[in-house]
């Protein structure tokens, strides 16, 4: 059958048809493979880096925080919330029908709040991001105060000729193989103390998306680029991590608020055209889901779980600033401790040498100095990077540096990222 009224149906739908599909999105090819992400890495280039240059390069080519904008932008994207039609044809006679949801065309019920889950989403995306690339400043910050620490360590030297003092008989078999102990524990030392260096400066490398050949060097931070903030709760609650947990429970509320809107019936409105020929009709549906309460309730235990988690951030948040600011006091007071100790070792290991040229008995007295030394070196390494590390966790639990935003052009960086 062909009339006009039926011609002139099948060209609006074909014309609504190609409008719609017009909007849809085509897949494109992104092929992906070891070799050509190898190659890509490869190509980018190391160098000297201050703090601030290393954070930006950092939020630029780190791929945790690409892969977390690439989420971000599909929150952004999911904010279209799709609109609920039906298309029917039917025969004897021939009807062809449109119904649409008018609630949710006017942006309310399931599909309004639909959108406002959406909303919550790209929020909570948000929100994960900053969080993520506040981690990373702070880690990338922590790398230049160990490097500085580590760089200002050295390795006493205790070279000596043992066979020569072995041979005029100044010093004992026992002696003897100390001494030579301790020159051993001495290139122990300076290989413990450049591996260390190389260990933080391999961690830097991943956080600024660098290949382990490229070279990196870091500028040293200046005494205000890592400001304690105060140690209060108002710093605290600065941290993006808790924000992250509210926004965590806003999400499960705007599900819960799609859960109870789908457990009501949805009505759908349409034209009814007679493609015979015949006066338009209206029509209309409606769409119940049966037994949704149990998504519902789900959807509503699954808020008063995110509440809760919302409240363990909060505590854990308290517990480990009060972690974080004893192993800070307890680290500048070790740190202080070790380095006294090195320092009043090595003016006995300088008064012995000297002995060495006036004394024919002090070949034991040398080698028991240069045995403290090296004991006393080796500790106060370790406390030093304890307290680099210490200090940063400590200013990070407090918020830095989003908690101290005049302290330095790394806050400032900071913020920009959020």
């Amino acid at each position: 059958m062909s009339s006009p009224i039926l011609r002139l149906a099948q060209r609006a739908f074909c014309a609504t048809a190609a409008a719609l599909l017009a909007g849809c999105v085509t897949y494109t090819a992104a092929p992906a493979d070891l070799d050509t992400v190898a190659a890509d890495v490869a190509r980018r280039s190391g160098g000297t880096f201050t703090v601030d240059e290393a954070i930006a390069t950092a939020l630029r080519q780190n791929p945790e925080l690409r892969a977390l904008e690439a989420e971000l932008r599909a929150s952004d994207a999911a904010r279209l919330v799709p609109l609920q039609a039906q298309g029917e044809w039917r025969g004897g006679p021939e009807t062809m029908g449109l119904v649409l949801d008018p609630i949710g065309l006017l942006g309310l019920g399931t599909r309004g709040a639909q959108g406002d889950l959406a909303d919550a989403r790209l929020t909570q995306a948000a929100e994960q991001l900053a969080t993520a690339r506040w981690r990373t400043a702070v880690a990338v910050s922590e790398a230049f105060v160990v490097d500085g620490a580590l760089a200002a360590l050295d390795v006493p030297d205790v070279a000596l000729d043992v066979a020569a003092f072995e041979r005029a008989g100044l010093a004992s078999p026992v002696a003897a193989a100390r001494l030579r102990a301790a020159q051993a524990r001495a290139a122990s030392e300076r290989a413990e103390l450049r591996a260390m260096r190389s260990r933080n400066l391999a961690k830097l490398r991943y956080l600024l998306g660098l290949p382990r050949t490229a070279e990196l060097a870091c500028v040293p931070l200046r005494e205000d680029q890592l400001r304690q903030p105060a140690g209060d709760d108002a710093s605290l609650l600065q941290r993006p991590d808790l924000r992250l947990a509210v926004e965590r429970y806003r999400t499960a509320d705007a599900a819960f608020r799609v859960a109870v809107w789908e457990q009501y019936p949805m009505p759908m409105l349409g034209p009814d055209i007679m493609l015979g020929g015949g006066p338009l009709q209206w029509m209309g549906m409606l769409r119940w889901p049966l037994l949704g309460q149990g998504n519902a309730r789900a959807a509503g235990a699954r808020r008063d779980a995110a509440r809760a988690t919302l409240e363990d951030a909060l505590l854990e948040a308290h517990r480990g600033a009060a972690d974080a600011d004893l192993a800070f006091t307890a680290a500048q007071a070790t740190v202080a401790a070790t380095a006294a100790a090195r320092d009043a070792a090595r003016q006995a290991l300088v008064a012995a040498r000297a002995a060495l040229e006036v004394q024919g008995d002090a070949f034991d007295r040398y080698t028991e100095a240069a045995t403290m030394t090296l004991r006393e070196t080796m500790e106060h390494r370790l406390a030093t990077e304890r307290a680099a590390r210490a200090a940063t966790q400590r200013a990070m639990a407090f918020g830095w540096p989003l908690s101290t935003p005049d302290a330095t052009p790394l806050a400032t960086i900071s913020q920009e990222a959020r």
